[in-house]
């Protein structure tokens, strides 16, 4: 009851609100604000958020949106484009360098090139040509986003031109501009929406959006599918300013609706591009420009690691694929998993010595197989997770090779496998270790110098660790409750300290005060929420 009626007087506005609402209503209103939001961190300041809805506007909805924090440094947004010619969002995207992007403006679809003006670095390539037959500016030209520098800070701003001026884009001072339309919201109003077919009708669409506190929004809705029906330009508009929107501008939308997030699937593409006349993945149109985010940071900086994944509060089975999911979708800065190897030397991911009664250690990896976790999975071998989280640069992997029981001899065996697995799949960016085994820690570290190695046991002293080339002390938290000198000696010499299982509020808060770097839980929502609260 706190939530809806936090929401009280917005939804009377709403109901208040003039025509431009149309056929929304407060209960629309109240089903964007309830989503089932599935929230994923795909770098610092940058958040994919994905929902779908059935009965929103009396239809069915499915919308994916990057929430872009412009105040976080290293992240920023640009423009692409070519003058003529065609080239897919994802191509964009890729040849620019970026993390991620959506498509942008109207062009020709015989010639490429944008029929809007886009404007880059303060060249022009190319100027608005989508008018009228009586000569005058088309709404889908009547309006711009423009991305400037302000004290070593981005800023966005859409603004609405004049279109009774012919050449009014031409005349705004800025060096990267994008013309567009039609603008939804101003000030955080609704704008002069016309009434015609291309505003009325529901399609596909892409939009733009700016929010309080220099955020952004890159919007898509699917369309032209029975699970995805599209919204009309005032349904869409209503849609972001209930998100929160003071300013909005329509992209070019219907097939060319796309939005590309690296490492996420097959190919990239969230949305589901209605080209193919398929609800998949595969039907991205060749367009002719998009809007680009870059970021400059390659995994996520915070405290939380997920131990064995995210697999506590959803009931996913421990070092599965889908808890390693879990862990990225949170924003872990990194997820833990176990390793052990099999009679036929294979590494696979597992904490305890047995995979539901049948030993690791002595039985071969097809034997394994006949054995699967409560979700389906099969035992995931090394490669399966490494590969699985090397789609993404968010969050790091924290490989813990466990210790043999067949004697230290094996054990070694299973340090250069893990090394030798991680150098193949040039890994190394994403690959921490962590072992038990003193020995097989300083075996990884002789056959990779450069690895970073943490111990896990707790009997040994910070300044013996960094004479043997350990990179960090990853102890249990009771062994710094034990020791609290070796958290200043530690950080003294340079190494990273992390502290597990910590699964209690008090303890969370008790290390985070110590300034220890990583808190390895089984309950990474909990830590996340603490953080947010400090």
């Amino acid at each position: 009851m706190k939530r809806l009626s936090s929401h009280f007087l917005f939804l009377a506005f709403l109901l208040l609100a003039p025509v431009f609402l149309f056929a929304q209503s407060a209960a629309d209103s109240l089903m964007i604000l309830e989503a089932n939001w599935k929230e994923t961190s795909v770098r610092p300041g940058l958040i994919w958020k994905q929902a779908h809805f059935e009965g929103l506007f009396q239809s069915n909805q499915e919308v994916n949106y990057l929430e872009i924090d412009l105040k976080q440094p290293g992240l920023s947004v640009a423009y692409t484009g070519v003058p003529t010619g065609f080239r897919r969002t994802s191509e964009f995207v890729q040849e620019a360098g970026g993390v991620a992007g959506i498509n942008a403006t109207f062009f020709n679809t015989k010639t490429g090139g944008s029929v809007t003006l886009l404007k880059i670095d303060g060249e022009e390539i190319n100027e608005t040509t989508l008018l009228l037959a009586n000569g005058k500016r088309n709404e889908r030209a009547g309006g711009a986003i423009i991305l400037e520098n302000a004290e070593n800070q981005q800023q966005a701003r859409i603004i609405a031109g004049n279109n009774e001026l012919i050449d009014w884009d031409k005349k705004i001072e800025a060096d990267n501009i994008l013309v567009s339309g039609p603008v939804m919201l101003l000030d955080g109003d609704y704008f002069n929406i016309q009434d015609n077919a291309f505003n009325n009708n529901r399609h596909p669409r892409s939009a733009v959006a700016v929010l309080p506190n220099h955020k952004m929004i890159l919007m898509t809705v699917d369309g032209r599918n029975a699970q995805a029906q599209g919204m009309s330009i005032h349904e869409l508009a209503f849609f972001l300013k209930v998100l929160g929107a003071e300013q909005a501008l329509n992209l070019d939308g219907g097939g060319s609706t796309a939005l590309y997030i690296e490492g996420v699937g097959e190919n990239g593409i969230v949305n589901h591009p209605s080209d193919n006349q398929k609800f998949d993945h595969e039907g991205e149109r060749r367009v002719a420009n998009a809007i680009i985010v870059h970021s400059e940071a390659s995994f996520l900086n915070n405290p939380v690691i997920a131990h064995r994944g995210a697999w506590k509060k959803d009931e996913l089975p421990q070092n599965s694929l889908a808890s390693l999911q879990r862990a990225i979708d949170l924003g872990c800065t990194a997820t833990e998993f176990d390793v052990h190897l099999t009679k036929d030397d294979v590494l696979v991911v597992n904490h305890d010595a047995d995979f539901y009664g049948i030993d690791i250690a002595t039985s071969t990896y097809e034997e394994l197989l006949k054995i699967k976790h409560p979700n389906g999975e099969s035992i995931p071998t090394a490669e399966e997770y490494l590969r699985a989280g090397m789609k993404q640069k968010g969050t790091k992997l924290i490989f813990e090779l466990k210790t043999s029981r067949l004697g230290l001899e094996r054990t070694l065996e299973s340090a250069q496998l893990a090394v030798d697995l991680v150098k193949s799949l040039q890994a190394d960016e994403w690959v921490e270790y962590i072992l038990f085994s003193y020995e097989g820690a300083k075996k990884i570290i002789a056959l990779d110098p450069e690895a970073k190695v943490s111990y896990l046991n707790g009997d040994v002293a910070p300044a013996q660790a960094k004479a043997d080339g350990f990179y960090g002390l990853d102890y249990n938290f009771r062994v710094y409750r034990n020791h609290p000198e070796w958290i200043a000696e530690a950080k003294a010499l340079g190494l990273i300290i992390n502290a597990w299982t910590v699964n209690t509020e008090s303890e969370m808060n008790h290390l985070l005060d110590q300034d220890v770097e990583f808190i390895t839980t089984d309950e990474p929502e909990l830590l996340f929420e603490i953080l947010n609260n400090r």
